[in-house]
């Protein structure tokens, strides 16, 4: 990417990156592929070949809803949109705090990727595939991804989500709520990857009656309402509530290998629907299909108190207890619901649910965020260099210009999963360019190639760069972004 002079062009709220002296026709999305070390960013290529280098998405609208991308805090709820009906719902309460306790902050986005997930041979992909971001991240409470169904899909043929798990280089498989209506499908996860639909081959309504059955999830609490639950408590709450499932034993043991592991099956509903959400003013309320089997159920909660109050750090917490085994085929169908009046929360296990992964923290953002991302047992640094050439990393955290490094994932303390990120705060970024480096620093016992993505939130703008990273690369330039 350094070989070539890049000019910054601003057009309607779009940030372009242009190659000079190239003129684009006809733009359509495709992979760019930069260069021998198979770094990547998303691009549009147009008649005769020529690229331009596109920002993930458009800027943000000003308040909890963007098309593309969305800037939430701990304090409130947002909704991501895009052209293709798609949507992703974050809780209020759902961003971690900070380290330090204070109200934390995150940039949501998603878009579609140029990706197909692999699949049993059963069973095929729906639709489009979408990457999501912050990745690296656990959330408080499970949020909701919405995705369309294609017009020429029957709704009753679809199963689930996949999703791509980096740590096992697989896609996995897990139930979706559908409704056939409105042609959507939801799912609700703590975490972020690239997901997509999928469908079984020889699925309509007899096949699903006679090969598995529901489950519900009732959640009639009104948002913004009622005594904070656990003790002490004096403020309205939110409430997520559900389901989730830790072991199973299907009827059909043949289809036991097709699903992915239970512990990422979620089913839960939260009490909060965004305001443009479809399902604002709605009953609170979802249907899982799951095949015929025998599953061994805990029940969650998750509490956040409701105070929108300026700098207000808001309270909660999470409870489970175990149901044990239920039998789910169409004959017994298996219904939870929420009820205020008889919750005893002395009697549930206080703490995250094993199905909502370990308790994280939010990192810095501001005007410009760059958070390095990979699944390996291995020590990979970031390292931006400031418009005025000065290196950010673990040896220098802090710059001259207010950038800072403030995560950093070492071999000695290695939590698998867990990003790097540098930021600039709000009004703090200086104009000019800004260099991205990835190093593998130390193999930590561990020589293997290892796959990485970057992504940058710049002024509202997010970009995504991608590599393979191998033992002895040092300080590889992956991308450029500019503060203008």
């Amino acid at each position: 990417m350094s070989r070539h002079s890049l000019r910054h062009i601003l057009n309607s709220g779009l940030a372009i990156w242009l190659l000079i002296s190239m003129s684009i026709v006809g733009l359509a999305t495709s992979g760019f592929l930069l260069g021998p070390s198979a770094r990547n960013v998303q691009a549009a290529e147009g008649e005769g070949n020529h690229r331009i280098y596109l920002p993930i998405v458009n800027t943000p609208f000003p308040d909890a809803v963007g098309q593309g991308v969305v800037r939430v805090d701990s304090q409130t709820g947002g909704m991501v949109t895009t052209t293709t009906g798609a949507s992703l719902e974050i809780p209020p309460g759902a961003v971690p705090l900070q380290g330090d306790g204070q109200l934390g902050e995150m940039t949501f986005n998603m878009q579609v990727v140029d990706r197909t997930p692999s699949l049993p041979s059963e069973f095929t992909p729906v639709g489009p595939v979408y990457q999501l971001g912050p990745e690296g991240f656990t959330f408080n409470t499970p949020v909701i991804l919405n995705l369309p169904i294609p017009d020429d899909v029957d709704p009753a043929s679809v199963m689930g989500f996949t999703y791509y798990d980096d740590a096992s280089g697989e896609w996995q498989m897990v139930p979706a709520t559908v409704d056939a209506e409105n042609r959507l499908a939801s799912v609700a996860t703590t975490h972020f990857s690239p997901w997509g639909l999928f469908r079984f081959s020889g699925s309509n309504t007899t096949w699903r009656n006679a090969n598995g059955g529901r489950i519900r999830v009732n959640n009639p609490h009104r948002y913004n309402s009622g005594i904070y639950p656990p003790p002490g408590g004096e403020r309205p709450y939110t409430v997520t509530y559900g389901v989730c499932v830790e072991s199973y034993t299907l009827a059909d043991p043949g289809q036991s290998w097709t699903w992915t592991r239970p512990q990422n099956w979620t089913m839960t509903v939260s009490d909060y629907a965004h305001p443009l959400s479809r399902l604002y003013g709605l009953p609170r309320q979802a249907d899982w299909w799951l095949p015929n089997g025998s599953y061994n159920l805990i029940e969650v909660w998750h509490f956040s108190e409701v105070n929108q109050s300026p700098g207000y750090v808001p309270r909660f917490a999470s409870y489970w207890r175990p149901i044990g085994n239920r039998t789910v085929n169409a004959q017994n169908p298996q219904e939870f619901s929420y009820s205020e009046a008889s919750l005893d929360l002395a009697s549930y296990t206080a703490g995250r649910p094993p199905c909502f992964g370990r308790q994280d923290t939010s990192t810095g953002t501001g005007d410009v965020q760059i958070t390095l991302n990979w699944n390996a047992n291995v020590d990979l640094d970031l390292h931006v260099i400031d418009p005025n050439g000065e290196r950010i990393y673990y040896a220098n955290t802090r710059s001259s210009s207010g950038g800072q490094l403030d995560r950093d994932n070492l071999c000695g303390n290695m939590i698998l999963g867990r990003p790097e990120n540098v930021f600039w705060p709000s009004g703090g970024a200086p104009r000019g360019t800004y260099v991205i480096q990835v190093d593998y620093y130390s193999s930590c016992g561990n020589s293997v190639d290892v796959p990485f993505n970057v992504r940058a939130v710049v002024q509202g703008q997010v970009y995504t760069f991608s590599g393979v990273s191998r033992s002895g690369n040092r300080r590889v330039e992956v991308g450029r972004v500019e503060v203008r």
